[in-house]
């Protein structure tokens, strides 16, 4: 095969590839004996680059977009022998590699125009006519300009595409295939078929202006493809975490419902049951001892904290017995009349996600140290809310909040997020400590005026 450019060029190109596919895809699952893997395929892939016939047909917009589809295809064929994730994953990882590999020679082109408007002096990436080394051994100094350009422009890029996409960039698992399909047509002609139609359509010599314009459009297309790339799974992801808050949210809706119904049962049931316990011990000769130990049962399923707020008299009681349960002191000093603004539903959701992650901490610790405190009042203009407990171990945290200690992390871990999503939709800050052995969540929330929610 003739030593043109276009023929010394494909092996670079393979390298670079490579290279940034590496860097956008080395968090997926990785096969065994992955560093093997990743020498000879690697070492697979630039050799094929070398040995794809080009010719003297090869030297066309056509022919061009064909082999580096080919190239692509066979790089993404290397990654999935090194990785064991999901095809989409791989794909669009590689895509993302490709497009941002696509920006760096789009961008160097750019430059290389502007330092050289005539077109005579810059590198000839797909040029037909053979490597003259005689002429570049003469030029030297040209040379190295461009080749130090060339080297800044991809260092610079990809430095900044994994720091900025590739280091944050999520999965792509829950990505629906009606989205994934034009997705990748929409790259793979931003990044082969244009750039072909490009390089032999618009000649560099006397269109300085126009050579221009479309390397500087085709960098813009490959920056907006790589948005794209980069925000289709954070805003799934963000999809799917509101999905779920608002799931947790209806779900407390129901629970408050069925718990203020079952409640005001056994409120009834208790008040009746006391009134007849009374008269039985009058008319029978029932031990007083005994009387007073039956009472004092019932008052078990009677409430312990009376507020003017009825949602939360409901999630303490409920709490009140947990903790009865498992060995837990609970106290409490609660002003109902401060969350007066907020829905029965936020209030029970609110305090039951706090009081549930408390109660869980507390429960964890020996007996005898298990406690749990919770104070609301309304403090110039804000209802402040404090719960604390006492907790065992370290805490991690996610997002800045704690990661759920429990082993299904999928099904878990809302609690945090169900607490600050609705503490936001009442434009209030949650503020989360652990110290000492105390973990406590501090919450202030405007009041409005008007009864309404604060945004």
């Amino acid at each position: 095969m003739p030593f043109t450019s276009l023929f010394a060029y494909k092996p670079v190109f393979a390298l670079q590839l490579f290279i940034i596919e590496l860097m956008f895809t080395i968090r997926l699952r990785k096969r065994s004996h992955f560093p093997l893997r990743l020498i000879g395929g690697g070492v697979f892939f630039l050799c094929v680059s070398v040995v794809f016939p080009v010719g003297d047909y090869g030297y066309n917009a056509p022919y061009c977009a064909f082999m580096f589809l080919c190239l692509f295809a066979l790089s993404v064929g290397v990654l999935c022998y090194m990785y064991s994730d999901k095809f989409s994953n791989i794909l669009l990882g590689a895509l993302a590699g490709y497009t941002v590999q696509h920006i760096s020679q789009e961008l160097y082109e750019t430059i290389s125009v502007l330092m050289d408007p005539s077109g005579q002096e810059a590198i000839d990436f797909y040029g037909s006519g053979s490597v003259d080394f005689e002429m570049l051994s003469q030029n030297w100094l040209s040379v190295m300009k461009y080749f130090f350009a060339y080297l800044a422009t991809y260092v610079a890029v990809y430095f900044a595409a994994y720091f900025l996409f590739a280091a944050r960039m999520g999965k792509y698992d829950d990505l629906p295939r009606r989205t994934v399909i034009p997705l990748v047509a929409f790259i793979l002609v931003a990044d082969v078929i244009v750039s072909s139609v490009i390089t032999y359509l618009v000649p560099r010599e006397g269109n300085f202006v126009a050579s221009l314009l479309l390397h500087m459009y085709n960098v813009a297309a490959c920056v907006v493809a790589i948005v794209l790339l980069f925000e289709l799974p954070r805003r799934k992801q963000l999809e799917n975490k509101f999905a779920v808050t608002s799931s947790l949210l209806r779900r407390a809706e129901e629970k408050y419902n069925m718990s203020k119904e079952t409640v005001e049962l056994i409120n009834i049931k208790c008040h009746d049951m006391k009134h007849r316990l009374r008269r039985l011990a009058e008319r029978s000769n029932v031990a007083e001892g005994a009387a007073k130990e039956m009472e004092e049962l019932i008052n078990i399923y009677d409430a312990d904290y009376r507020t003017s707020n009825e949602a939360l008299n409901i999630v303490l009681m409920e709490k009140s017995l947990v903790c009865r349960r498992q060995g837990i002191t609970m106290t409490c000093i609660a002003d109902g009349d401060a969350l007066s603004f907020m829905t029965d539903a936020d209030i029970y959701s609110l305090f039951d996600n706090l009081l549930d992650n408390a109660t869980e901490a507390a429960a964890r610790m020996e007996k005898g140290n298990r406690s749990i405190g919770l104070s609301v009042r309304e403090v110039g203009g804000f209802a402040v809310i404090n719960v604390y407990n006492g907790y065992d171990g370290n805490i991690e945290y996610e997002d800045g909040l704690p990661r759920t200690t429990k082993a299904d992390r999928t099904a878990h871990g809302y609690g945090m997020k169900s607490i600050r999503y609705v503490v936001g939709e009442y434009g209030g800050e949650m503020t989360i400590n652990a110290e000492g052995g105390i973990f406590s969540v501090d919450i202030a929330i405007p009041v409005p005026h008007n009864g309404g929610k604060v945004k």
